[in-house]
Formats: structure tokens, sequence, C-alpha cells
């Protein structure tokens, strides 16, 4: 299931009846809303101060969730630049009844917690290592290799000798056939060069 169709729960803690996106909330009331509608109006609980969020959904969704302040300034342009405008409306998860504190009701982020789609994203990022693995193994297993052997850490300057310096220089080998053709960049004269004076 994407995030996006998932449902929060809203809760009127004022002692009025409030009129929301064609909703009627009673004083006390609660009501099951969409996630997406209540990140429209009061912005995504989410977001971060001063970072974007990339997510990937466990059904293969991705995008990006804006810096906190980004969020904020979108919400309020939603409500025409008035925050009086925002009404006094709470929101919860149903499963566990934890307060998700929308941007309207903590605009610097002292509340943010991980977010599921982060957590999904390292379930994400898991599967990927466990596949990256079995095809590591496998390819030892065609090669012939046991992986047991391989040390447990790696840098390419594992496969220089001992004996052979990094700034050494190996001489390139020649290919006789193209020793005169001095469009190759094999071409090699055994003479030295001299200058025709005589232009």
């Amino acid at each position: 299931m994407s995030w996006q169709d998932e449902f929060v729960e809203v809760r009127n803690p004022t002692e009025k009846t409030i009129e929301w996106n064609g909703r009627t909330i009673i004083a006390g009331g609660r009501k099951m809303v969409p996630y997406l509608t209540m990140m429209n109006d009061f912005g995504d609980p989410r977001s971060t101060p001063g970072q974007h969020q990339v997510y990937r959904a466990a059904n293969g969704e991705q995008g990006v969730i804006p810096p906190r302040e980004v969020e904020y300034r979108r919400m309020l342009a939603a409500h025409g630049l008035h925050v009086e405008w925002i009404p006094k409306l709470e929101f919860f998860d149903p499963d566990t009844g934890e307060r998700l504190y929308t941007v309207a009701d903590d605009p610097d982020g002292v509340h943010v917690a991980p977010a599921n789609p982060t957590v999904e994203q390292q379930t994400y990022l898991q599967n990927q290592v466990q596949r990256q693995q079995e095809i590591i193994d496998r390819l030892l297993e065609v090669s012939g290799l046991d992986k047991d052997a391989l040390p447990h850490t790696y840098t390419p300057t594992d496969a220089i000798p001992v004996d052979v310096h990094p700034d050494d220089t190996l001489d390139i080998p020649v290919d006789e056939s193209v020793a005169n053709d001095t469009q190759s960049p094999w071409a090699h004269s055994d003479g030295i060069p001299t200058i025709n004076e005589d232009g």
C-alpha cells in the first residue's frame, strides 16, 4: 500500500465545531482522514528542518520530502498566508495513538521523529545488499573460488606486488607491425630526431 492511501485520525481539541475540507468535526470529536489530506493542509509531519529526504516505499514508490521551512511556506500559501485560517486540529497515528506533529503544529520541527518511509527505505537497501551478496556468491561459485579465502578487507593496492612501487613506470611493449606508423601511439624510432634546416 502507498503511504498516500493511508489514513490518520484527526481530533478536535477545542470546544467548538470545526468545518474543515468538507468535514464537520464536533468539539472533542474524531474522524479518519487520508494522510494526503492532512499533509496538504497542515504540512508533512515527516519534513525535517534544513534537509531534503529521499524516500522509497515498500511498493516501489519514491519521492522527495522538502525541508520543513519549504513545507511551511507551501502550507502557509495554501491558507492565503493567514496562519489564523488554519483549523485548530490535531492528528494521530490510528494504530499507535502517537501524535503526528504537522508543520502547522511544529514549524521548527522540535518533535520530528523518523518517518515510516525511512524505515521502508532501509528495508529496501537491506534487500539490495542481500541481492548483491547473492550475485557475488554466485560469481565466486562459477569461478571456482572459495569466499572464505577472500580477505575481510580489500583495497586496490592489495593487487600490487610488494616489490613494485606505485611510482614505477613499466615499458610499453612495442608492436613491430606498427613501428613505422607515425600515426600510431606505439610508433617509435631508434634514431635521434633531427631537424631539417633546409626547410
